[in-house]
């Protein structure tokens, strides 16, 4: 067990430096490209062990489904020619795999530390409070990132116009403050935390979702009180409410570009959206044969269908790169994760999951979800989905029992 929690800790670790790794300027070094090879083995490794116990969770089986078929595609596309835009020339054809994996695999990891009990209640709370720090310092090298950038096409930096994708980041990390409900001034506060950096990241999608996770958060906290309690959690959730309320009054009024980006919001324009929307249902509608109608077009295809950019829906990025295949399995994936939540016990464990499933399936029509997801949203889906399928009679010692029994690993 203590070569486990080892393990763990440095397993962290790792995905820790590599998030921040732009504050180091390390960005596409040999040092990080290893790494993340490493981290990848890794997660790989666990994602077989993670199938030894003595049930395996139907998400699970449908996350393997889903795996294998982006696997199969990404590596045929690995043998194909490359799609010659911004994003390839940079990346290679090994991105479109590397991406998935580094968002799905982890699960895989923290599920499997769960089960054995390295991840448990007081461990993930020192997690998270590690991650809201963690957070900042991402937050901050993305900045950092797209200043250079911004620079090395000799334009002039204004920090208030950068858009920072770190809005997401802080997003995923909004579940986690289920965990903290026997502390609510921490848990309010680490609220308000996640806020202020997620409208800072000026990402309108993150912005609409942490809103609708706000006012379901607080919802359930009230609704789940006792009476004695009540009036101060109706306190302190019109504190947040009126603290977010304020916040964005003082960003319309400050800042020309989070006031534009409010109005682009309320006259309809999806930067570009529209376009790769109806461009792909077009292709997937009217240009496409039997076979790319059930198995795609392969790979990347959204692409060479939009010459711009992804299409930014994950079902439409399916429907256009796997065909019915995909949407299927992808469908499969989702109804999986639905039942999950309903066959939890545990209230805590059950909010946590529905904000997590609130988060990602939203994201699913605009943000691009299933490869997307980081170490924050991750560790908490795998530390769910270990302690709904942990045995009430069953302590951890009993499951490493039967597994050495089995032969299977070692610990």
């Amino acid at each position: 067990m203590l070569r486990s929690k080892y393990i763990f800790y440095l397993y962290v670790g790792c995905w820790a430096f590599y998030n921040i790794q732009y504050l180091f300027g390390l960005e596409g070094s040999l040092l990080t490209r290893v790494l993340i090879l490493i981290l990848n083995v890794v997660s790989l490794f666990y994602c077989f062990a993670a199938h030894v116990f003595k049930t395996t969770p139907l998400y699970i089986k449908a996350l393997d489904a889903f795996l294998i078929m982006m696997t199969i595609y990404g590596i045929i596309y690995l043998y194909s020619e490359p799609v010659a835009l911004y994003m390839d020339q940079v990346s290679g054809n090994y991105n479109y795999l590397k991406k998935i994996y580094n968002s799905l695999l982890p699960i895989y990891f923290f599920y499997y530390y769960t089960r054995i009990g390295v991840l448990n209640e007081n461990n993930i709370k020192k997690l998270v409070c590690f991650f809201l720090f963690l957070a900042l310092l991402e937050y901050m090298a993305n900045e950092y990132s797209c200043i250079k950038a911004i620079e090395s096409m000799n334009f002039d930096v204004d920090k208030s116009e950068i858009v920072n994708n770190m809005g997401y980041g802080f997003l995923a990390l909004f579940p986690s403050m289920v965990l903290f409900n026997k502390n609510r001034t921490l848990q309010y506060v680490a609220l308000m935390y996640i806020m202020v950096f997620v409208l800072l990241g000026l990402k309108r999608g993150a912005i609409l979702i942490s809103f609708i996770c706000l006012l379901f958060f607080l919802w359930k906290n009230l609704r789940d009180q006792t009476r004695l309690r009540t009036i101060g959690t109706i306190v302190m959730s019109l504190v947040v409410i009126i603290s977010v309320v304020f916040l964005i009054q003082y960003l319309i009024e400050n800042n020309v570009f989070f006031y534009a980006r409010v109005n682009d919001t309320l006259n309809g324009n999806s930067s570009g959206r529209d376009y790769l929307y109806e461009t792909c249902i077009d292709h997937f509608l009217y240009h496409t044969n039997d076979i790319q109608l059930f198995f795609g077009s392969g790979a990347m295809a959204t692409l060479y269908v939009t010459r711009v950019n992804y299409a930014h829906n994950d079902w439409l990025e399916l429907a256009v790169n796997q065909g019915l295949l995909g949407v299927f399995v992808y469908l499969f994936y989702w109804i999986a994760f639905v039942r999950l939540i309903l066959h939890v016990k545990n209230n805590e464990i059950k909010f946590i999951l529905e904000l997590i499933f609130i988060i990602c399936f939203l994201q699913t029509f605009f943000s691009m979800s299933y490869s997307s997801m980081n170490i924050y949203s991750t560790s908490m889906l795998g530390y769910c989905l270990g302690r709904s399928y942990m045995p009430s009679n069953m302590k951890h010692s009993d499951e490493l029992l039967y597994l050495n029994d089995q032969n299977t690993l070692s610990y």
